[in-house]
């Protein structure tokens, strides 16, 4: 099975073959063959030095919510206008539709109007109706209340402006609930037909993605863990067609919205997607005959001056490794050739 490790190597190798931008430097160093025709005297060699993200294969599993829909208000006869689109943005006192040639329009309020008024009303619903009135800059606030003022009548007509319509009340039907602002994906109103009965959907919204996280590759479903630990460093973005984003530590996408945008929901994962480093960072490749593994499990590599330096080993191949290091410069390409005791000094 595929391991992350080898997957890893696998494209650092082909980071240090590819153009020169992946390579800092041009030598590289001698061929463990040749290393080991050598004489037993020490050979200088040039690490290779290249960027590396560390990039990991990743698969993103999507979690999709539900489709947001408008209902319509009631006003019954004969489409005569459609006033929205999709693609458009419903807002509170936007026109909807007209029947028979009396406007729909949008109001956010906090539940829908459940009755007509006029003056005279009063209650928890004129209140909610006042307080919209208020925000459209239709009435002042010290004018609203839970009573059905004149000053309401005079807002409300204003209002009714924008229905076609010449009154002081406000009809239920005339009405569309709109709890927030809503964006439109497609509207099933056409001119001429019949106006839907109450509470019929006319319009819906997009699908949206609630939520995404890191799954493990296909190729390695047994590395999950392993890919939780590395973002749990706080290091790593998440890349996807060119698009970076970031990571929480539990491995969840912090925008997971962006995901749905061309997508449907019969998109439940995104396969062709990375976990890189955040900021490149350098690596180089050594023979491995130029590690020293010391008794407590450290490893180094032999300086010119006969000193050491501690690296940490990221990846490997037959004769190769692949490491982490702040030493640079050359090293001894075979360690072992040296007459005094191996061991990394601190």
């Amino acid at each position: 099975m595929k391991t992350l490790g080898s997957t890893l190597f696998a494209l650092l190798l082909v980071a240090v073959s590819a153009v020169g931008a992946a390579i800092a430097l041009s030598s590289s160093p001698p061929s463990p063959e040749i290393l080991a025709r050598s004489t037993p005297e020490p050979v200088l060699i040039e690490p290779v030095e290249f960027s590396t993200e560390l990039e990991y294969p990743v698969r993103v599993k999507l979690s999709w919510g539900e489709v947001g829909t408008l209902l319509w208000p009631g006003r019954a006869g004969t489409i005569t206008s459609v006033d929205v689109a999709a693609g458009q943005v419903v807002e509170s006192g936007m026109p909807i539709a007209s029947v028979d040639g009396v406007g729909v329009i949008a109001l956010t309020t906090a539940f829908p109007l459940y009755r007509d008024l006029g003056p005279g009303d009063s209650g928890a619903d004129v209140e909610m109706l006042t307080q919209t009135l208020v925000a459209l800059e239709l009435l002042d606030a010290e004018r609203a209340g839970d009573r059905y003022t004149t000053s309401v009548s005079t807002a409300v007509r204003e209002l009714n402006v924008r229905r076609a319509v010449d009154s002081n009340r406000l009809d239920r039907d005339g009405i569309l609930w709109l709890p927030e602002t809503f964006a439109v994906a497609s509207v099933q109103l056409r001119v001429g037909q019949v106006a839907p009965a109450r509470d019929t959907e006319f319009a819906n919204g997009p699908q949206t993605v609630l939520g995404a996280a890191i799954e493990a590759p296909e190729a390695d479903p047994e590395a999950l863990p392993e890919l939780h630990a590395i973002v749990a460093e706080g290091l790593h973005v998440l890349e996807v067609g060119g698009v970076e984003f970031d990571l929480d530590l539990d491995g969840s996408v912090v925008t997971a919205e962006v995901l749905g945008v061309g997508r449907t929901s019969e998109t439940e994962t995104i396969d062709s997607a990375l976990i890189r480093l955040r900021t490149p960072e350098l690596a180089f490749q050594v023979p491995a005959a130029a590690i020293i593994t010391s008794a407590d499990g450290s490893q180094c590599v032999v300086t010119p001056s006969d000193g050491t330096e501690f690296v940490q080993i990221v990846d490997g191949s037959p004769g190769f490794v692949v490491v982490d290091m702040e030493y640079r410069g050359d090293i001894v390409g075979n360690a072992d050739s040296l007459e005094r005791p191996l061991t990394c000094e601190r």
